[in-house]
């Protein structure tokens, strides 16, 4: 978990440093000229800072996968849910390359059920296990105060 942490803010600063460069280099201003080295380095950075939130969204989308997936949950699939699911594939490419991962609409519904499970989970445990279970105790208890303070 703290490694997660570790590379998501890894991944923030190294974001907002490309998007300081692309700043700093179109405040210089854009010249029309096409070979101009800082129109070629602008469309690196730009290139760069796509690749990274691309790359920030995936990680975020196998956090809560790996979530989802600890907890038993039944992830609905690009068929299911086409709105959730964003790919890399393009013609001519191999199966092993093609990655899929949730958009942001994905990840916010999968947190959501999630988070009805966890609901779920603790509801059950506490009408199911920890009520009955004080029921018990409380006049247990109390028998055991009345006994010992009758001496």
């Amino acid at each position: 978990m703290l490694a997660d942490i570790r590379k998501r803010r890894e991944f923030h600063r190294d974001i907002k440093k490309i998007k300081a460069d692309l700043l700093a280099l179109s405040d210089k201003g854009n010249p029309d000229d096409s070979d101009d080295p800082d129109i070629k380095l602008h469309r690196q950075l730009s290139g760069k800072l796509h690749r990274m939130q691309e790359h920030l969204e995936i990680f975020e989308s196998n956090i809560v996968i790996r979530k989802a997936q600890k907890r038993a949950l039944e992830i609905p699939d690009f068929g299911e849910k086409r709105g959730w699911w964003r790919h890399n594939f393009e013609q001519g490419m191999p199966d092993e390359a093609i990655q899929e991962w949730l958009t942001k609409k994905g990840v916010r519904g999968l947190r959501r059920m999630i988070s009805q499970d966890r609901r779920k989970n603790f509801e059950w445990w506490w009408t199911k296990i920890l009520i009955p279970a004080l029921q018990a105790l409380i006049p247990i208890i109390a028998m055991i105060l009345v006994f010992a303070t009758k001496k």
